[in-house]
């Protein structure tokens, strides 16, 4: 009995996170084009001093694709007053930057055969921050086409002071596309860099959309 009782909890848990899921993961006309962007920051009188960028998996760092990720980290953080540099050592600020690829089926209401849900969570500097995250997805039936997934790109940028490796601030910004229009998450980097940095330092802790509605 008491086995039984746990399953039933367990399955109801997963019956109103499917169910919140159904009603909140769309991807149309409105979200696409768009970018959900969080902030996280100590103060918003953070410096803007001499940066250097660099990735958050040092095996990414020596090809083609970085090139262009720092390339549109290093054009927004210079237009938020910042002074990109080519060394390390010649740093004040290191920017650390990660660009993630996910994958989710179309929602239930537009494919009619899958269900997902996810949420993020911990991570960053301890404060809340903007790392980690959870997704589970699982079939309510046949796929129509793998071609109508979601692409959903999210990338991370943290700004820490070189002499001790304080993070002053720190952000995320998510896009979502169908899969067959989302081309290279590197080439999202210019727009996705764009979102984040815009308003620079934006507001720690608030999630906006970008760009905002008019």
């Amino acid at each position: 009995m008491r086995d039984f009782s746990k399953t039933a909890r367990a399955a109801a848990i997963v019956a109103t996170l499917v169910i919140a899921a159904c009603a909140t993961n769309t991807v149309g006309g409105d979200h696409e084009g768009r970018a959900d962007v969080t902030r996280f920051f100590l103060t918003p009188d953070v410096a803007r001093a001499a940066v250097f960028v660099e990735p958050l998996d040092a095996r990414d760092g020596g090809g083609p694709r970085f090139a262009v990720i720092r390339g549109a980290i290093e054009d927004n953080l210079r237009t938020a007053g910042f002074h990109p540099v080519p060394t390390r050592d010649a740093a004040e600020v290191i920017a650390v930057v990660g660009l993630m690829r996910a994958v989710r089926p179309v929602p239930v209401e537009d494919r009619g055969s899958h269900a997902s849900f996810g949420f993020g969570g911990g991570g960053g500097s301890g404060r809340g921050g903007v790392g980690g995250g959870v997704g589970v997805s699982f079939p309510l039936g046949h796929r129509r086409s793998v071609n109508r997934d979601i692409a959903v790109d999210t990338l991370t940028l943290a700004l820490r002071r070189r002499s001790d490796s304080t993070v002053e601030w720190e952000g995320r910004a998510v896009s979502e596309a169908r899969i067959e229009r989302s081309g290279d998450p590197a080439d999202r980097a210019f727009f996705l860099a764009h979102a984040l940095l815009s308003d620079f330092p934006g507001k720690t802790g608030v999630t906006t959309r970008f760009p905002p509605r008019r």
